[in-house]
């Protein structure tokens, strides 16, 4: 979308933006409200900054819980169209998930949800980058086997070294545990798919 814009029309989406805002807090559904302003950069701007003003005040956190599923989308619709702003998305969501801790893991897991959007896109790097900030922050293990899950559902082989050794990384930050394959009883789903993982990586030349 391009971006030639006069001052009017610059106005009229920062205006828009506002008024998202200011629907959203007043209880409208995120469904009924148009976000074609969010393909302006200078709008999209002002629902991050709304975003993390909101998400980075822990008494929000306690009593906006009726706002989330509007945020999330909010989140989700500036890191598929604006690719410029996912890195500031994600070092929002980076910074939420401590605060949050175990009070609202659904949350916690739908935003990291919203990362994978990033692959989506093909941004993998920045991706890799978001998950050595996971890793560095100590996040909850059960956020980050999680996030490997969901990434592992979404992704086959081949991989390659940049993308394998950053889920290696995950994988071991997540606590999983090893499983030998003569164990039935571990076998379950979710061992089987890290399993599969690991086999792959057998393949890779890592340097």
């Amino acid at each position: 979308v391009s971006e030639t814009l006069d001052s009017a029309s610059v106005d009229s989406h920062i205006a828009k933006a506002i008024a998202c805002t200011e629907s959203v807090s007043s209880g409208v559904k995120i469904s009924d409200i148009s976000l074609e302003f969010l393909d302006i950069s200078v709008a999209s701007i002002g629902i991050f900054q709304w975003l993390k003003v909101k998400l980075l005040d822990e008494e929000f956190l306690d009593s906006g819980t009726s706002l989330f599923p509007s945020m999330l989308q909010l989140m989700s619709e500036i890191l598929e169209r604006q690719p410029l702003q996912r890195r500031d998305i994600l070092l929002l969501i980076s910074k939420t998930l401590p605060l949050i801790g175990n009070s609202l893991p659904s949350f916690s897991k739908q935003m990291l949800d919203k990362v994978t959007i990033l692959l989506v896109k093909g941004d993998v790097s920045l991706f890799c980058t978001f998950c050595k900030d996971v890793i560095t922050q100590k996040f909850d293990r059960s956020l980050i086997r999680h996030l490997t899950m969901i990434v592992l559902r979404m992704v086959g082989p081949p991989y390659s070294v940049l993308f394998a050794s950053t889920l290696l990384k995950l994988v071991t930050a997540s606590g999983f545990e090893k499983v030998k394959k003569n164990d039935k009883e571990q076998l379950n789903k979710h061992n089987m798919t890290i399993l599969s993982f690991l086999a792959a990586c057998n393949y890779i030349n890592f340097r």
